[in-house]
Parts: C-alpha cells; sequence; structure tokens
C-alpha cells in the first residue's frame, strides 16, 4: 500500500461502520469492497495491525448473504481454516486469541450457506472443531459448536463425523460439561448429538437469511 498508516485508518473505518446493521447495508451495497478487504485479509501478515481490522470488518460483514457468497467464492472458507488450523500457505505460527475469535465467528456464519459447508467438509472443517471445542474461551467454543450445527445437516459430512468417533468426544465433553455446571455447554452439546442422530435421508436445510442469523465477535 502507498500509505500503510490511510489504509489502516480506512479499514478501522470500516470495521466500526460493520458494526451496525444500517452501516453493513451502505457497505455491501458495492460489493468491491469486500473483494478488496478480502484481499487484504489474505495478504497481512497474521495479527498485524491491518489483519485485525480487516478481519473484524469481515467477520461483521459474514453475517450479511451477499458478502457470504462472494467471501465463500474468493476462498475465505479455505483461508480462515487455514488459520484456525495454524497451517497453510498464508499463515505463518499460531493465531491470537483475537483471530480465533473473529476467524470463527465468520466460519461460523459461511457454514449457514450450502456452498460453505460443502467447502468445510472439502477442507477438513472437523479436524479444526475437534481441536478447538475444548478452548477455554466460551466465545470460540460457542461458534465452533455452531459451525458443527450447521455442518451436521450435510448426510455425507454426518457419515464422515460417525466414522471419525465425533459421537463419542461429544459424549465425554458433555459429560465434563455437566460435572462442571455449564449449563451452555451442556445445551449446545446435546443439539449436536441430536443433529449428529439424524438419519442419513435427511439432508441440507436452509441456507441462511439476508442478516444471515449467525453469529458474532466483539462489537
Amino acid at each position: 500500500f502507498a500509505d500503510p498508516e490511510l489504509a489502516e485508518l480506512a479499514l478501522g473505518i470500516l470495521a466500526v461502520l460493520a458494526c451496525e446493521a444500517i452501516g453493513r447495508t451502505y457497505i455491501v451495497a458495492n460489493l468491491m469492497c469486500v473483494e478488496a478487504v478480502v484481499e487484504i485479509l489474505k495478504a497481512q501478515p497474521l495479527d498485524s495491525s491491518m489483519h485485525i481490522q480487516a478481519l473484524a470488518a469481515m467477520q461483521r460483514l459474514s453475517l450479511r448473504r451477499a458478502p457470504q457468497d462472494r467471501m465463500i467464492a474468493l476462498g475465505i472458507v479455505e483461508w480462515v481454516l487455514g488459520c484456525l488450523g495454524w497451517h497453510g500457505e498464508a499463515i505463518q505460527g499460531m493465531p491470537s486469541e483475537f483471530s480465533l475469535e473473529f476467524g470463527s465467528a465468520m466460519l461460523m456464519n459461511l457454514a449457514l450457506r450450502t456452498e460453505g459447508k460443502r467447502r468445510c467438509h472439502k477442507h477438513d472443517a472437523l479436524s479444526v472443531a475437534l481441536n478447538l471445542m475444548e478452548h477455554w474461551n466460551p466465545q470460540i467454543r460457542t461458534h465452533i459448536n455452531g459451525t458443527l450445527y450447521s455442518l451436521l445437516s450435510l448426510p455425507s459430512f454426518r457419515a464422515d463425523a460417525r466414522s471419525r468417533g465425533l459421537q463419542g468426544v461429544l459424549r465425554a465433553i458433555h459429560q465434563q460439561a455437566a460435572s462442571m455446571g455449564d449449563e451452555i455447554s451442556k445445551r449446545q452439546l446435546e443439539y449436536l448429538l441430536e443433529q449428529l442422530a439424524l438419519p442419513n435421508a435427511a439432508g441440507d436445510g436452509a441456507a441462511g437469511t439476508a442478516e444471515g442469523g449467525g453469529g458474532g465477535s466483539g462489537g
């Protein structure tokens, strides 16, 4: 960038605007803005100032269907799985708590889309989820559980998860949550076990709403 300080300031303003629904509406009126932020996110070093601002903006924009579709087409599912799993050509080292929290929130939102689900399955989101399901940060756990809930609506993912022992993992974590009195985690895990037990004929559901219904971190 010709002026990194100006670019960082612009990203900061964008991230703040994206906090509010009216701001997101303004930004996504031109999806070239989303494309530009995706380019920055992929190009900047992990957890640099510009990376943090870009990730915050993208996570908030990932609440909307049109940006979700554009992000998925531009390879953000693959990028965020690389970030959360600490691998991939563009990923250097272990991500910070911020990147894990906002990255997992963005993944949860993108997994609402049918194509997002397919890409998550293709690029082994299950391994990433298994590594983060017991993370100490409850927000990250919630995002990972939400992602899994969406992915388990795919019969192919469900079959893969069963064959890899997800049921046993979920039951063990559920037992631990129950012993600790963690009712939120306990309930989330019960939903996942119910989803995992669906018959193979049960297929994918709706692919999200205009303001995605997902969730997200940090205001």
